[in-house]
């Protein structure tokens, strides 16, 4: 893949994730009964996974010690769609 296609799509996963959690603490349907800890547990939850999608997109040597697949790269961009979503808990 193109570098600099990687870079804007990784760079639009960053914006996302922050949109998300924006909603997710200011939308009235999504600020529910729980207690603002767990609601920043999830957050935090949902970041760490999403770097540990950003370090087998970009440095895969680091946590995989094989080639990665085709059909895992595409499933980390999936991921990036997917992840900022449980911060909606």
């Amino acid at each position: 893949m193109n570098k600099w296609l990687k870079i804007i799509i990784l760079g639009i996963g960053i914006i996302y994730y922050g949109a998300i959690n924006v909603l997710s603490y200011t939308v009235m349907p999504y600020q529910n009964n729980h207690p603002i800890i767990l609601k920043i547990a999830y957050s935090l939850l949902s970041f760490l996974i999403l770097a540990i999608v950003y370090i087998l997109l970009i440095k895969p040597k680091m946590l995989y010690k094989k080639e990665i697949s085709k059909d895992m790269i595409i499933a980390l961009y999936i991921g990036i769609l997917i992840i900022p979503l449980i911060s909606l808990v």
